[in-house]
């Protein structure tokens, strides 16, 4: 992996709240870049949009997902204010950003909860779902183990319910497979409520909003939660990788980093990693910090 520093147009600051799904992202793409094997079977996820089964679903998923109206309401009274009261264009504090955000991961849960047992009635979607849900625990065994907790079997990383790493490439997966799910964002994309229009794509890309970018940032920082750029996720998740699979820890790490001549200590390389290991689900010791 290039270790050259590039000034990306898209680097932002990473809010707390999002920091468990972008470190998974991050160290993903350190994986697919680093192992042949892992590459193949993340690509081998992808294919399978063409799935009929995943096809069904998202056909399935466009039916029974409400408007966009609805949407919006739920996700302002999960997030504790009043649905009845439209959006403001300026930013009104950090609780209510973090509000929003908690809002919105508490709907998506709700209509997944809502959706899926409806959807898996059909058996298409089912074996095809099982089929991805394979490809995606096998990428997580071979991708983020390293080869002797593979020969023994004794993997430390499992794509479970408890960490975000599954859940994160299937997303990452599936938007990079994004012209089937068109129909689907189409639907929901462009937002109205209370005689206003929201777009998605100006919010998620942030092609519209960089002063309400900089107003969030500014809040988090006055709120004193520390943020992290997303240039220093890439090195956390390169750091990662290193210590967690390619070496036994942070200690073999760092002794490999020595001999070129680069000085690291490995409790506070532990240290910077942990926050990754909480994301992927990697077991700490309490005896020692590796």
């Amino acid at each position: 992996m290039s270790k050259k520093k590039q000034k990306r147009k898209d680097s932002r600051y990473i809010p707390p709240e999002m920091m468990h799904y972008m470190l998974c992202a991050a160290c993903l793409g350190v994986v697919i870049s680093e192992n042949k094997q892992a590459k193949e079977i993340y690509d081998g996820i992808v294919e399978c949009g063409y799935l009929p089964g995943y096809q069904m679903l998202q056909e399935e998923v466009g039916n029974l997902l409400p408007d966009s109206g609805t949407i919006l309401k739920d996700i302002i009274e999960k997030s504790g204010y009043d649905v009845n009261k439209p959006p403001g264009k300026d930013i009104q504090g950090i609780d209510y950003v973090r509000g929003m955000i908690k809002g919105s991961y508490e709907t998506v849960s709700e209509y997944t909860d809502r959706m899926l047992p409806e959807i898996k009635r059909k058996n298409l979607i089912e074996r095809d779902l099982n089929i991805l849900n394979m490809q995606i625990d096998q990428l997580v065994k071979i991708g983020f183990n390293s080869e002797k907790d593979q020969r023994t079997g004794n993997y430390k990383v499992l794509s479970t319910d408890k960490n975000k790493i599954g859940e994160a490439i299937l997303l990452i997966a599936l938007c990079q497979f994004n012209k089937n799910l068109l129909s689907i964002w189409e639907k929901v994309r462009i937002i109205e409520y209370a005689g206003q229009k929201y777009n998605m794509d100006e919010i998620m890309t942030g092609g519209a909003s960089v002063v309400l970018y900089r107003k969030v940032v500014n809040q988090y920082k006055n709120s004193g939660f520390l943020l992290k750029h997303d240039a220093t996720l890439d090195k956390i998740a390169w750091d990662w990788y290193q210590s967690r699979v390619v070496y036994s820890g942070p200690a073999e790490y760092c002794n490999q980093l020595s001999k070129k001549g680069i000085d690291l200590d490995p409790a506070n390389l532990s240290n910077e990693i942990k926050e990754c290991d909480e994301a992927i689900g990697y077991p700490r010791s309490r005896r020692k910090k590796e």
